[in-house]
């Protein structure tokens, strides 16, 4: 948990992949307030679960698609990709996560062999564990959301490209609230994700990646 501020309001967050904070969520071990994650599924199951508002489901905005690796192959127009000179690459599984589909869109942008570069792609099951296949070497880079190497200190002693966002559809981050029963506490977290979209806060989230 990490205490954050906004104005006269503090706040705790509980990172982790929205399959733990899900389950974690509907099995009432963790309560949260909101929810924030750049898959529109889990908002839709907290929904349909009957946890969080319909009418509470926002995006508050959107990261690039990056190629990133912890030494210093990838050039800023990520040409390491035309020249085949890596042994694999890691991508968070196409099927289920946004950013994994979005580097399939990618490639064909990129006027590649899809076979050829895709035959050398290790799947994750989400980004954080994409992530750490780059950071442990057991890929030579990785494609993964802009928002996780911005300010990342491993990430910057690498290189990375990012992605034109007309290569792909747009990574948003989206936003929903849960059910309350205290409606002071609830009106609290409304007013902080209004805060979220407010001009102030897009300054500071620019900063770490999202726009």
């Amino acid at each position: 948990m990490q205490e954050r501020g906004s104005g006269d309001a503090s706040f705790d967050i509980e990172a982790g992949s929205a399959t733990d904070l899900y389950s974690r969520i509907a099995n009432r071990e963790l309560t949260c307030d909101m929810y924030i994650g750049h898959d529109l599924r889990f908002p839709q199951k907290y929904i349909l679960g009957g946890m969080a508002d319909r009418g509470t489901l926002q995006p508050i905005g959107s990261t690039k698609l990056a190629l990133w690796s912890v030494t210093g192959i990838v050039d800023s127009m990520c040409r390491i990709l035309k020249k085949g000179t890596y042994s694999r690459i890691g991508v968070s599984d196409p099927r289920i996560q946004p950013s994994g589909y979005a580097v399939l869109q990618s490639l064909k942008n990129y006027e590649l062999d899809e076979k050829a570069v895709t035959a050398k792609f290790m799947y994750a099951a989400n980004d954080f564990q994409t992530m750490s296949f780059v950071m442990n070497g057991t890929v030579m880079m990785g494609f993964v959301p802009y928002v996780m190497i911005r300010q990342n200190k491993v990430a910057k002693k690498g290189s990375y490209c990012l992605i034109p966002n007309s290569f792909h559809e747009p990574l948003y981050f989206y936003s929903v609230v849960f059910h309350n029963t205290d409606p002071a506490k609830k009106q609290k977290a409304l007013e902080l994700r209004n805060y979220f979209v407010s001009r102030e806060a897009k300054k500071i989230f620019s900063e770490y990646g999202v726009d």
